[in-house]
């Protein structure tokens, strides 16, 4: 980010009033309708989001922070998993957008709590999380946080207590060894939970070992998002390849998850964004991906799974 940028540091008027007409013609999609329900049954979404270098200058700027703040909204994202987060504070600049709206396009939101909470382990990892507390009146509540290391792949893995039921997600960052190492590393680490597991990151590194052929797992994770798909922004023009993606384990995928997901790709970029020497750009390079879940377990299915495994097991 250059300073030649509208920023949330200064209260004179005609940085907001330039900021409002610049905000009236940036898109923001239409989203569809989400009321934290699915099939009739409770359902929530999780998402990452790689805000790719977030530091206070970058929270700071308008239009960044009403991208971030409208896209978590819109899509009604009760968890987030961030990385690329340089500075703790950026986060924290982010929940105060959300718990105190001061833009116009963020105070008509409908649906939001106001009751946003940010936390990290360490920011040398440039992993975090920001998460609604009260999400549908639910309550979401951090059980665990503790700071991993995956075969040298800085991590943070994290235990949601949402309506009784134990989410854990492990959050990756860059993944530096060969796909085998990491493969081997992550299987042993998932040992150590019995509960829904989510792993969630950019695993670029490992696509790109695979020589061409299409993968569907990950250390018998199920990848959520294919990870065929390249999840750079596309308004951005080149060659960049990410694949950020959302890996289940098997008792996820079998007792929680919906079958809904979204890799969204409208409504990232804001006239009030410096690109190079342009305006228009994109708040991350990164799209950000996400998943629904059910609240409560399909406990058929689920007693089902346990049948299966301790069959397996007897084997």
């Amino acid at each position: 980010m250059s300073n030649t940028q509208l920023r949330t540091t200064s209260s004179i008027s005609p940085i907001h009033d330039v900021y409002d007409l610049l905000s009236k013609y940036s898109y923001r999609p239409i989203v569809e309708e989400f009321n934290y329900e699915r099939h009739s049954k409770q359902a929530i979404r999780i998402a990452s989001w790689n805000l790719d270098n977030l530091t206070q200058e970058k929270a700071r700027n308008l239009g960044v922070v009403e991208v971030i703040c409208c896209t978590i909204l819109d899509y009604k994202w009760s968890l987030v998993a961030i990385q690329g987060v340089r500075e703790l504070l950026a986060l924290k600049i982010i929940c105060d957008e959300l718990n105190r709206p001061t833009l116009p396009c963020i105070k008509i939101m409908k649906d939001n709590s106001r009751s946003w909470k940010y936390c990290m382990c360490d920011t040398k990892t440039g992993l975090g999380f920001i998460y609604d507390s009260v999400s549908n009146e639910w309550g979401v509540d951090i059980a665990s946080l503790s700071h991993e290391i995956i075969d040298e792949c800085q991590s943070i893995i994290i235990t949601f207590s949402i309506k009784g039921v134990a989410f854990t997600i492990i959050n990756v960052g860059s993944i530096s060894s060969s796909a085998e190492e990491f493969e081997k590393s992550l299987r042993e680490l998932l040992q150590n939970f019995t509960g829904p597991v989510l792993v969630v990151g950019d695993v670029n590194k490992i696509t790109e070992q695979t020589e061409g052929n299409i993968i569907k797992e990950l250390a018998t994770l199920k990848a959520v998002i294919p990870l065929s798909l390249n999840t750079s922004c596309q308004h951005l023009k080149s060659n960049l390849r990410f694949t950020d993606t959302i890996l289940i384990n098997n008792v996820a995928q079998t007792a929680y998850y919906d079958d809904e997901w979204g890799v969204v790709r409208e409504g990232l970029t804001h006239l009030a964004i410096p690109e190079g020497w342009d305006w228009g750009g994109a708040a991350s390079t990164h799209c950000p991906v996400w998943a629904e879940f059910y609240v409560a377990p399909n406990k058929v299915l689920l007693e089902s799974w346990k049948i299966s495994l301790e069959s397996d097991k007897g084997n």
